[in-house]
């Protein structure tokens, strides 16, 4: 045994250096390392969601190991939990790619990984509203999912560890799925609709549908406020031809106190760039305004904030137009899969387009990716 192997055999671990161990332990092929860490990655795995220092060190490790934890079937989490920390783990290897982090890089990267989640131990809730609308999986499985979820829901269920088999590689599951008639829309109460022949989902979404979005790993969160995210994915790309501005409406159910929006920053190397924003409140009075601010990104924060001081009040019931102008030679990140409706911490955030926007923008796709706030007491 090495010096450095024995000095890390005598480090004791711990959840914050069980990932790095591991990760030493796959480079080097060190069988002793391997079975200590992962026998104490097991029995402290259900910390992975709420510790950002597992976390952290999970979303780094290769390849090889993260499809082994998942194979041997060990760790103490929910399949909800596991498809969420794989998916957080897809993105930072897109990052390391340098590569978009689409439904589709994040398929190409996960490979087999996705074969070996649980699907239909999943609540349809979040099946619904996280597997299938990110469009990680292919159609053809989300629909498969989709039929066994529809046909299981009666008390007679008995099977509920349904592995979804890829279309290439049907071996690792030993359920035989069932094929709608042709022309046959399979549906759920909680899922959008899903045409068996064509294979594509519906576009529709039901406006009372609320609900959060889950931080996209590489984003730190304030201490001292609260975080709305808006969209399920962040890209690369974004170009911002002059006078034709990004703008998206908005509306709460609760008054707030505004203290902040982060814009998307350059994807592309160091870049300065200007800007001007404004929001309207009721499309005329003008609450709140920037004009010409420089800010320096290195390509790597993917988005900056605009600090708001002091906090700007958000009436609930009002409408209000938030404009950005930028001035970047070059393209920035931008938000997808966004939702015309949201919900945080009792506050209930509406998204609308307006006719400000002459960029895209709207609550589907484009900036204005976070907001910065505090509900009022």
């Amino acid at each position: 045994m090495s010096s450095n192997d024995s000095n890390g055999q005598k480090k004791q671990l711990t959840v914050q250096n069980v990932c790095k161990a591991l990760k030493y332990a796959y480079e080097h092929n060190n069988d002793r390392t391997k079975r200590n860490a992962l026998n104490f990655f097991y029995a402290h795995s259900h910390l992975l969601p709420e510790s950002r220092e597992l976390m952290k060190g999970f979303i780094k490790l290769p390849r090889e190991c993260v499809l082994e934890v998942l194979v041997t079937n060990k760790m103490n989490l929910s399949q909800e939990a596991i498809y969420t920390a794989v998916i957080q783990w897809s993105e930072c290897q897109c990052a390391q790619q340098s590569k978009d982090p689409t439904p589709e890089n994040k398929r190409a990267i996960l490979g087999d990984i996705l074969k070996k989640i649980k699907y239909t131990n999943m609540s349809v809730e979040f099946f619904n509203n996280q597997v299938a609308a990110q469009r990680v999986l292919n159609v053809d499985d989300i629909i498969k999912v989709y039929q066994h979820l529809v046909a299981h829901r009666t008390p007679a269920s008995q099977s509920n560890t349904v592995i979804i088999p890829a279309s290439s590689d049907s071996d690792d599951s030993d359920v035989e799925w069932a094929v709608p008639p042709e022309n046959s829309t399979t549906s759920h109460p909680l899922g959008p609709p899903v045409n068996a022949t064509t294979g594509t989902l519906s576009d529709t979404t039901d406006i009372n549908d609320s609900r959060t979005v889950p931080l996209p790993y590489w984003f730190k969160v304030p201490r001292d406020k609260y975080i709305l995210y808006r969209f399920h994915t962040t890209l690369a790309g974004k170009s911002y031809p002059q006078k034709c501005p990004d703008s998206v409406t908005f509306s709460v159910s609760k008054n707030i106190s505004l203290h902040g929006i982060y814009l998307y920053a350059s994807h592309q190397n160091p870049v300065q760039f200007k800007f001007d924003f404004k929001i309207l409140e009721n499309g005329q009075r003008e609450a709140f305004s920037v004009i010409d601010q420089s800010v320096l990104t290195n390509g790597e924060s993917r988005v900056f904030l605009l600090d708001i001081n002091p906090p700007l009040d958000i009436r609930a019931g009002r409408k209000y137009d938030m404009v950005l102008n930028l001035d970047i030679q070059g393209t920035t990140y931008y938000g997808v899969e966004g939702l015309p409706e949201l919900q945080e911490n009792g506050v209930k955030f509406k998204f609308l387009p307006n006719n400000h926007g002459l960029n895209g923008t709207n609550h589907k796709v484009g900036q204005f990716p976070f907001f910065l706030y505090l509900p009022e007491s």
